[in-house]
């Protein structure tokens, strides 16, 4: 389906007993309710395995977020299977519904932000970053503090001895130089951030090469969205 991400819904986890190779076990299974740890279940009073170890497997390895809400998304595509299993209360199909990979704004090679508010009248944003190598990413400083929060991967700044990754808070005083790197073997990093004011990049020396703010960051994403068929109007659904 093409898909680069995928969020995922509550999931249901039935109730009563199912017959295994190891005699009768109770409804999730112990394998399937190690699986599902940290994601969002619910019951829905229906008897029977409503998600197999299978399932909660690949949900597992699908998900990048656990918040049990579907993320605002374009739907170009969708996807429908009919399990064999039969439960008398509802049809057993299943759904799925891929990203698209539009919403990604091109912020250099192998680099994009996707937006999530632009707020031209306070100076700010907030954007997922997400990179796809490995090695410097930029050398930058901000005048105001920025806030991260690291959805995938890992990745340090040179400046500093910690490593941030999946599940951690970040924080970058105003005035620091900060050299991102994204090491070795991690295929993907996605990081939540807050940004104030401008983002300045520098060269080694600390001079300053360009920067950017929340009217560059609208610009590019008029152009990515009319160059992608969506439409430059299309960043206006994230300005405040």
């Amino acid at each position: 389906m093409g898909a680069c991400g995928w969020s995922i819904a509550p999931i249901p986890i039935g109730a009563g007993r199912v017959m295994s190779q190891h005699g009768l076990l109770p409804v999730p299974a112990p394998a399937t309710l190690h699986l599902l740890g940290n994601m969002v279940v619910f019951l829905d009073g229906i008897d029977g395995e409503r998600t197999t170890p299978t399932g909660a497997a690949i949900l597992k390895h699908l998900a990048l977020e656990t918040g049990g809400q579907l993320r605002r998304m374009v739907v170009t595509k969708s996807g429908t299977g009919f399990v064999k299993k039969e439960f008398i209360q509802i049809p057993n199909i299943l759904r799925a519904i891929p990203e698209d990979e539009r919403l990604w704004v091109p912020q250099a090679e192998n680099v994009w932000f996707r937006p999530l508010c632009l707020n031209r009248s306070q100076g700010c944003w907030m954007n997922l970053l997400r990179a796809r190598k490995s090695g410097v990413l930029s050398r930058h400083r901000h005048p105001q503090p920025v806030h991260g929060y690291v959805l995938k991967g890992r990745w340090h700044y040179l400046e500093h001895d910690w490593t941030a990754e999946a599940g951690g808070y970040v924080f970058e005083p105003a005035g620091e130089t900060h050299t991102l790197v994204m090491p070795e073997g991690v295929e993907e990093m996605i990081t939540l951030f807050q940004v104030n004011g401008v983002t300045c990049y520098v060269d080694p020396w600390g001079k300053v090469l360009r920067y950017e703010d929340v009217f560059t960051k609208i610009d590019l994403c008029k152009k990515h969205f009319e160059e992608v068929g969506l439409g430059a109007d299309f960043v206006e659904q994230f300005i405040r």
